[in-house]
């Protein structure tokens, strides 16, 4: 899968768009791989059930997360998703 999530102001890529607020939810089978590119304003991950590794450009640790975490990633650039086993992960776009 391969998802842009970006204010509609910020016009690098030219995906799937997404407003202020909005969320994406993503059933994921294991070992389905999701790569998201996060505009100026961020992203937020959350993991309802499953585990979910998470790895973004210019960080040099990776996360973990399990149901109930959430992940914020507040600079621009890649982040991979993956899920390690069936997973329901959500992705929201918040307007700093």
């Amino acid at each position: 899968m391969d998802i842009t999530l970006k204010p509609k102001y910020d016009n690098d890529v030219n995906d799937l768009v997404y407003s202020a607020s909005s969320e994406a939810v993503f059933s994921l089978p294991k070992n389905e791989l999701v790569r998201l590119e996060s505009g100026r304003d961020g992203l937020t991950i959350s993991v309802d059930t499953g585990i979910v590794w998470v790895t973004q450009e210019g960080d040099l640790v990776d996360h973990v997360l399990t149901p109930g975490q959430v992940m914020s990633v507040s600079q621009r650039g890649t982040v991979i998703l993956q899920s390690m086993k069936e997973a329901v992960t959500r992705v929201s776009f918040s307007k700093n």
